[in-house]
């Protein structure tokens, strides 16, 4: 048994090496979840590790795996999604989640720290260079505080306010209007000023002048 949850309905989910089930106190029955898992995966391991399980503010059962990325499972609609199609998700191992009180999913993984948003399907992974401690986040590590993520990395422990971290990852485009090296100002490959593309709107350009920093 690698995770074990209570939801919101008493049930108890297991996360194991042998996949994931949900044991109903009150019936005494234990349920495989594993057929509904191997319906989406079809390269389904007999080993596969569940590490990772939470339950969102719907209900919704989120499973983070060993090597298989993240999927859900919607006890209404008796259905699994496995998100990540054609991203590098889908090979990561989820060692924890957790869900922000900004609605944004967070996922511990052997590679940092991944926001990701469900209604895009898109992700950012943060990492060393961003103020982690060791990109390797712990297993269900996470403690989610009101407005503070705490979350343990094998370098020791890092939290922040996800409202501080932005949201719009898009990054500005860049725009020279003109280039000096040592004080001496460029040219362009082309010498002839008649046909040389003015460099707000030309996207490649060569500098005719000595190796020196710029």
């Amino acid at each position: 048994i690698r995770k074990v949850t209570v939801d919101a309905f008493d049930n108890v989910w297991l996360g194991t090496r042998k996949g994931l089930f949900r044991y109903n106190p009150k019936t005494k029955v234990i349920t495989s979840i594993n057929k509904k898992i191997e319906s989406v995966i079809k390269n389904f391991s007999s080993n596969f590790i569940v590490f990772s399980i939470y339950e969102d503010t719907n209900n919704v059962i989120w499973i983070g795996t060993d090597g298989y990325g993240l999927l859900s499972y919607s006890p209404n609609e008796d259905e699994i999604t496995w998100y990540g199609d054609g991203k590098e998700i889908r090979n990561m191992s989820i060692n924890s989640i957790t869900q922000t009180y900004d609605g944004s999913f967070w996922l511990g993984t052997d590679n940092g720290l991944i926001r990701y948003d469900t209604d895009t399907d898109d992700y950012r992974v943060f990492d060393r260079s961003d103020g982690l401690l060791n990109n390797n986040v712990n297993r269900n590590s996470f403690f989610n505080d009101q407005n503070t993520l705490y979350f343990g990395t094998i370098g020791g422990i890092n939290f922040f306010n996800p409202i501080d971290i932005p949201k719009n990852e898009s990054l500005p485009k860049v725009t020279f209007q003109r280039i000096v090296v040592h004080i001496t100002r460029c040219m362009t490959e082309k010498l002839d000023a008649r046909n040389t593309p003015d460099l707000e709107v030309t996207d490649r350009f060569k500098l005719l002048t000595p190796k020196h920093g710029i």
